[in-house]
């Protein structure tokens, strides 16, 4: 049985990730545009393979994107002047190049942030062996 912490449509899991509660946003779409603002706060639960396209990097805007299913990929594409600036044991990449998450399980997070000037941290993942760039 899962925790109340694993378990996505409970509180306690947005209070564990350090969100606002009851700000939880489920996807089931191929896609989806992260807004700079409305978007921020939120966890976002995705049941299917999803690219999500990021904005401009702005100072402080960060994104909580969680798998809703095993094996649910997630591609986070940066603005094309935006690029990944490490963190969590991955390195810095280039402008434009895409982090993938594979193959992950039910409840994997991805926690980046944005430096307001070159791209975004990543501040959290739940198994970093998963991720990749873009090639």
């Amino acid at each position: 049985m899962k925790t109340d912490v694993l378990n996505k449509n409970s509180n306690a899991f947005a209070q564990e990730i350090s969100v606002k509660p009851n700000a939880v946003e489920h996807h089931s779409g191929s896609t989806l545009t992260l807004d700079s603002a409305a978007d921020v706060g939120s966890v976002h639960i995705f049941s299917a393979d999803c690219t999500v396209t990021l904005p401009a990097t702005g100072a402080g805007l960060n994104y909580v994107l969680v798998a809703g299913a095993d094996d649910v990929e997630l591609t986070l594409s940066p603005n094309a002047s935006d690029k990944f600036l490490g963190g969590c044991g991955k390195a810095a990449d280039s402008d434009n190049k895409d982090l993938i998450y594979s193959n992950g399980k039910e409840g994997d997070c991805v926690k980046i942030l944005a430096d307001g000037t070159n791209g975004w941290y990543i501040t959290h993942l739940s198994d970093a062996s998963k991720v990749s760039y873009e090639s």
